[in-house]
Formats: structure tokens, C-alpha cells, sequence
């Protein structure tokens, strides 16, 4: 196994035959050039939907989510823009909750595939049910946690009118 590269050093300087190599091989990576290469490389990053700005997934169907979204505004029947917006939010984290369900279930059956060799000597089923479920749970995540962000939050300014405001009182 190599061993590791050192990231907090400066990279050496670099010929001016490789910088130029360098730089014609990236004019030939630009990306996609058709509509559909764009559209499929612009779901790249998205895995679960859950976040971000994706409502409709590729494995969604758009039938079922007009009719969720026709449902949302015939319940609330919004009457300006603001409305409008408001409307097609909640619709659309509806759908995004919507996926939680069969996600995590989705979770736990290959966790179960997964570590069921791990349990192959009780004969309980529940018990090795509860193993298992156990150590799903507790298993560490495969990819590092997202860090936080260095620049602390702007503190939110209540509206005069909100309750709990001090010229509200």
C-alpha cells in the first residue's frame, strides 16, 4: 500500500512542459455538451433527495407528484405568489419526508444481509433479530461527518408584530 501523500506540503513546482500538457488536456474535459449529458451529470451528487434542491427523483413518478402537488393546492387554495410559494414548499418536503420510510428500511435490510453472518449462532430469532438491529444502529457511518461551519449564524431579528417581540408588548 503507498503511503500516503502529505497535503499540508507545497506541491514542487512543475515544468512548463507539463503545466502546458496540463492545461491542454483540461480543454478537452469540459464537461457534458448535450442537454440530456447535462441533466444526467447534474444528478451526480444526489443520493437519498432528501436535501438540496431535487424534489423529483429520476425513480419518482412525475404522475403521482402532480397529483400530490394538485392535492396540496386544491387543500390550501393559496391566493398570491407568497401563497403560492408556500404551498409548493410544504408540498414538496411532504414528498421529501414521503422517502424516509422505505429509506430506512432500505438501511436496515442490507444492514441485516450485511452483518447477518456476524450473529450465526443464536438460535433465537429475536434475539439475533435485536443483535443485528444492534449493531446497525451503533455501526459507524462510511464516510466522515459533514464539518461544521467556521462562521457562526446571523442572530434573527423577531418582527415588531410576532408575539414575544418587545414593541409587541
Amino acid at each position: 500500500m503507498p503511503a500516503q501523500q502529505d497535503l499540508t506540503s507545497r506541491p514542487e513546482t512543475i515544468s512548463d512542459a507539463r503545466l502546458n500538457a496540463n492545461r491542454a488536456n483540461a480543454q478537452q474535459r469540459t464537461g457534458p455538451k448535450t442537454d440530456a449529458g447535462k441533466a444526467k451529470s447534474s444528478m451526480n451528487a444526489v443520493k437519498t433527495g432528501l436535501t438540496g434542491r431535487t424534489v423529483l427523483l429520476p425513480s419518482d413518478d412525475a404522475v403521482v407528484y402532480q397529483q400530490h402537488l394538485d392535492r396540496n393546492f386544491a387543500e390550501f387554495a393559496p391566493a398570491t405568489d407568497k401563497e403560492n410559494a408556500l404551498v409548493q414548499t410544504i408540498a414538496d418536503t411532504e414528498w421529501r419526508l414521503l422517502r424516509i420510510a422505505p429509506l430506512e428500511a432500505s438501511i436496515y435490510t442490507i444492514g441485516r444481509l450485511e452483518l447477518a453472518d456476524q450473529f450465526p449462532t443464536h438460535s433465537d430469532p429475536a434475539t439475533r433479530e435485536a443483535l443485528i438491529l444492534g449493531k446497525i444502529s451503533t455501526s459507524k457511518r462510511s464516510s466522515p461527518p459533514i464539518a461544521p461551519s467556521k462562521r457562526s449564524p446571523k442572530p434573527r431579528k423577531i418582527p415588531s408584530h410576532w408575539p414575544g417581540s418587545k414593541s409587541a408588548r
